[in-house]
Formats: structure tokens, sequence, C-alpha cells
């Protein structure tokens, strides 16, 4: 799992970003489900974001990411990096059971605020397992 690791204490606003992407993962994992389309991973995390009180940035960007993205949410683990399915280029793809997902939300908030926190999930009939044994997103040094 990519993690993150600061020497103080979050601030109340970052923690609370933190916190909500936390649930947002929860959310897309649960989401990852034979049968379901790739893209709904990108759906569900916009989605979540904005329920948890968070303002989705809609402008573009020079890369033509859709819209609240900065790359895309997740893609398929093979012989490549994202080799198969991904939110981004093929949204319509149905996920299959055993398939491995390299999941990381990538919803783009309002002022450019963004984590890429990476880990890899097993599809299977009730959701995403993580393949990681971490399960936490940040880490104080020394704590």
């Amino acid at each position: 799992m990519t993690a993150f690791y600061t020497f103080e204490p979050l601030d109340a606003e970052l923690q609370a970003q933190i916190n909500a992407h936390e649930k947002v993962i929860e959310a897309c994992a649960y989401e990852l489900r034979d049968g379901n389309p790739i893209g709904r991973i990108s759906e569900v995390s916009n989605a979540t974001w904005e329920e948890l009180g968070f303002e989705v940035a809609t402008e573009p960007l020079p890369s033509g990411a859709p819209p609240g993205k900065h790359t895309p949410n997740c893609h398929s683990i093979g012989l490549d990096e994202s080799d198969g399915p991904s939110s981004w280029f093929t949204p319509s793809e149905l996920l299959k059971t055993n398939m491995v997902i390299s999941f990381h939300p990538s919803t783009r908030l309002k002022g450019d605020r963004a984590f890429l926190v990476s880990d890899n999930y097993l599809v299977t009939q009730n959701g995403g397992v993580r393949l990681s044994p971490l399960n936490w997103t940040h880490k104080v040094i020394g704590d």
C-alpha cells in the first residue's frame, strides 16, 4: 500500500481530507465486484467526496483528464503496470472475479487538492479485498 508519513500531526483541514479519503476508499472497494463496470469506481469516488462535504474540481486539465480527476481511479494489473481495463480509458469494461486492480481514488478537489494513495485489490463477488496487510493511510513518524 502507498501511504504517507509526516513528522507532525496534520492540521485539522488536511486530517479531515485524509479521513474522508479513507471513507472514499471503503466505498469504492465495495464496488470492486464481479459484473460492475470499472468506470463505476470513478463515479463512486466523486459522489462519496461530495456526500462528505467536499467540492470536486470541474475545470479541465491539459492532460484531458475526466472532470474531477488527475489520474485514472483504477486499472488492472497484469504483466505490465497497467494493461487492460482502466476507469479512464475503458470505463464500460466489466470487472471479473479474481482480477487484480490497482486502486487509487484520484478525485481532484477544488483548489487542486488530491492524494494518490494506492493499493492492489482482488475483485470478488462481495467487493474488493485489499491485498496489502496495511490498513492505514497516514502515520506520524515517532508515534
